[in-house]
């Protein structure tokens, strides 16, 4: 299977450093820029369908790129969100470091209140990525979603520990191209690529 691998372009939240996990978010102009240029690098991509995270951001992201693919099936699913941050949705960034270097924790060992463990979205998004192998073994596959549940599964698939998190985790609109197969095998062709943002 072959899979596209995308990130969101930038939200009014990410520009102004506040945590959504699993809150909508809406693209800036400058994101919706970035998914305009991310159609254009995907645009003679022969794709046989795409799955899209529900929330806001991706389902705005998702609009511009197929534009180019208006008679691929699309699948809107909850099982490609973001990360739940629980009680920390929706506040600064700032004060979640703050009480993390206060407490001693570390953000990939922490469950918040009403949210999920590093672990309960990892385990998501592999067992949805298990899914999709199983139907599009010898297809293209888009997926449209997040930073973190990406970040988890890069993670995996390269064997790398929780503590190499931020050199895994993709800028906005950043696009990955791979193949995978059941035997394990996989092959990169591009990671967390920007060169289409210019």
């Amino acid at each position: 299977m072959k899979l596209i691998l995308v990130r969101h372009g930038q939200t009014e939240e990410n520009a102004a450093k506040i945590i959504q996990g699993q809150t909508p978010g809406k693209l800036t102009e400058l994101g919706v820029e970035q998914a305009k240029k991310i159609a254009l690098r995907l645009q003679d991509e022969k794709i046989d369908i795409a799955y899209v995270s529900d929330l806001e951001r991706t389902c705005q992201t998702a609009k511009q790129i197929l534009y180019f693919h208006l008679k691929i099936p699309v699948v809107y699913t909850k099982e490609l969100r973001e990360r739940a941050w629980g009680i920390w949705e929706g506040k600064k960034s700032e004060e979640r470091k703050e009480f993390f270097n206060e407490e001693g924790y570390c953000i990939n060992d922490y469950k918040p209140q009403g949210g999920e463990s590093f672990e309960e979205m990892q385990e998501r998004m592999l067992h949805f990525i298990k899914t999709i192998l199983e139907k599009h073994h010898k297809q293209t596959v888009l997926l449209v979603t997040h930073g973190g549940v990406l970040t988890s599964f890069y993670l995996h698939l390269f064997q790398k520990a929780k503590d190499e998190y931020k050199q895994y985790h993709p800028q906005n609109a950043a696009v990955t191209i791979l193949e995978i197969s059941e035997d394990k095998k996989h092959t990169v062709h591009v990671l967390n690529c920007v060169k289409h943002l210019g």
